[in-house]
């Protein structure tokens, strides 16, 4: 009679796995210090923080290169696609050196479709994060239309974003913590979405290296999109509605972080917007009287959008969009409005200690 064996584990099998994962955590620990170096991270696609908006990674990405580069922003500028085609902070930072007579270090993060809900929960992460001393932030009567995309949902969605948001999230975790995970993530999406790192590379190519991206050269008498934002604009006027929630909100966002000056700044609209409204002109100037009252009441700087001169046809994309030129003349104008401020004393001062 054959007696029967017990399978065993022998001491070998125990070294074996102690060794396994101990090579394991050093091709971790390897790869994470080789992605963190700037020589591979120049040669590879810029990693992805799992957010299914694909203007946040490019955004991120960009800030944090100039923070490596020249350090944190003294100020960010924030809000929709018109802050992103409409602020150059290169013109702006001209024109407020001319003012003032010092330097401020300022980038763009505006996303196409960030409305103020996504919007002020970007604003307390960038705030924790990077500190800037001010944040202007780019309003128009369109910002306080209760309306939740897809597109706006995506922006906030994110692990990464809500575990910067104080949620317990593992995975937002590791993305915040890990390299090795973010470029994972990117290749991920390149799984997903073959033409990522083409799209990638064309939005970053067209960005300058402060977050701005200008809008072609065009003007709204030659543009073919013309006709599709007019008409995209009058639906959305005529059936007006003002969720008066969304200014005490965006401020809130602020409270959390003391020392950061949140600057309301009226982002300019073709004049010929005025008229889709219901009530015409008339409602156009009631919503920023509304924005108006409550900035005074919160000792918040609010700028509206009256140029000393005029912006032409020539210099509007759309109608809610300048091309190149008009960005530039407007970027101009806002350096000097808020340079002229600061000079007051009715914003602090948001140089870092630089002349």
């Amino acid at each position: 009679m054959k007696s029967s064996r017990t399978l065993r584990l022998k001491r070998p099998f125990g070294i074996t796995f102690v060794l396994s994962i101990a090579i394991l955590a050093c091709l971790v620990i390897a790869g994470e210090l080789l992605l963190r170096w700037g020589a591979v991270q120049s040669r590879l696609p810029f990693p992805s923080y799992g957010n299914r908006n694909r203007s946040l990674d490019v955004k991120l990405h960009l800030l944090e290169r100039m923070v490596r580069r020249e350090g944190p922003p003294d100020c960010l500028f924030l809000g929709s696609s018109l802050v992103n085609t409409d602020i150059d902070p290169e013109a702006f930072t001209e024109a407020y050196r001319k003012t003032t007579g010092k330097s401020v270090r300022c980038f763009n993060f505006g996303i196409n479709a960030m409305s103020p809900h996504p919007g002020a929960k970007i604003a307390r992460i960038l705030n924790r994060l990077y500190r800037p001393k001010m944040v202007v932030l780019g309003i128009t009567p369109n910002d306080l239309n209760p309306r939740r995309k897809k597109r706006q949902l995506a922006i906030e969605d994110g692990n990464w974003v809500r575990y910067q948001l104080g949620e317990i999230n593992f995975n937002g975790w590791l993305i915040d913590r890990s390299y090795l995970f973010r470029y994972y993530l990117r290749f991920r999406f390149w799984m997903d979405y073959p033409e990522i790192n083409k799209i990638h590379r064309k939005n970053e190519a067209r960005s300058t290296m402060y977050g701005f991206r200008p809008d072609r050269a065009v003007n709204m008498a030659s543009d073919g999109e013309w006709a599709e934002m007019d008409a995209s604009f009058r639906k959305i006027a005529g059936h007006w509605k003002t969720d008066r929630r969304i200014l005490p909100m965006l401020h809130q966002s602020f409270l959390a972080n003391p020392g950061i000056a949140l600057v309301l700044a009226e982002m300019p609209v073709h004049r010929s917007c005025h008229g889709y409204y219901q009530q015409g002109e008339k409602t156009h100037w009631r919503i920023f009287s509304e924005i108006k009252q409550f900035a005074r009441q919160h000792h918040i700087h609010f700028i509206p959008a009256v140029l000393h001169k005029p912006l032409a046809d020539e210099e509007w994309l759309n109608p809610t969009h300048l091309n190149n030129s008009g960005a530039r003349q407007f970027s101009r104008w806002l350096g000097k409005r808020v340079g002229s401020a600061v000079r007051k004393g009715w914003i602090p001062d948001p140089c870092r200690g630089r002349k």
